[in-house]
């Protein structure tokens, strides 16, 4: 397959996923996951052990601005996890992990519906070992505008029906509630710092407002995630 071929099969952000796109690539993820789940080779690799699977840099410039945007309990949670990630690593470590692509948006997915139909998965560069919430989080938080619903918790639910059945045995949904909240507080720290150097730099009050309104809606994902640490 030629490079432009590929090119042609990406799904794209100007448009909504379909339902069936949305629930396939679900499923697809569920099936990469159990493929490799709690596998010891991977373990023992010790992906991205720099930074973690949440990639969280500390002296990324626009956590300057934590302070003035964020809310003051929201503010000394990240400045926390920014000195020592750690006690949110251990807290996933409780679960199961797996390989996860770790950069799960429109622009490196793909359907190829050509005789058996399967997902494209491009730019494995953050590929790492961890637990299967890090990725759906990353799905819902990076397919914000193209995902099919903005309901958080039925897509949850569907990719943990999808997961229980490749896997053969119940998931029980506290458990996978915790895991996922952890996960988002994580996201969380990965995607906070883009939306924080853009309202540094927004050009006119009503653009950066809209980005600090973003932040805001943020806030009780922060909380709820550092109550469990």
């Amino acid at each position: 397959m030629t490079p432009i071929s590929v090119l042609g099969l990406l799904l794209s952000g100007e448009k909504r996923f379909t339902v069936e796109e949305h629930t396939f690539l679900l499923d697809t993820l569920a099936t990469l996951h159990v493929a490799f789940w709690e596998d010891n080779q991977l373990r023992q690799l010790d992906l991205q052990a720099l930074s973690g699977y949440f990639l969280i840099e500390p002296d990324y410039e626009a956590w300057n601005y934590v302070e003035e945007f964020l809310e003051p309990d929201v503010a000394r949670i990240v400045r926390s996890l920014l000195q020592n990630p750690t006690p949110l690593y251990d807290a996933l470590s409780s679960y199961p992990s797996t390989l996860v692509h770790n950069d799960v948006w429109y622009g490196n997915l793909g359907i190829n519906r050509d005789k058996a139909k399967r997902v494209m998965m491009l730019d494995w560069d953050y590929a790492t070992f961890a637990p299967p919430g890090v990725e759906l989080v990353l799905y819902i938080d990076q397919g914000f505008l193209v995902l099919p619903t903005h309901n958080e918790t039925a897509i949850a639910e569907t990719y943990r029906r999808y997961l229980a059945k490749r896997l053969g045995y119940p998931i029980d949904k506290r458990a996978w509630q915790t895991q996922l909240d952890l996960c988002s507080l994580g996201e969380f720290m990965r995607r906070s710092k883009w939306v924080l150097e853009s309202a540094s730099r927004a050009a006119d009050s009503g653009q950066r407002q809209q980005l600090l309104d973003r932040l805001l809606g943020w806030s009780h994902v922060v909380r709820r995630g550092a109550a469990l640490l």
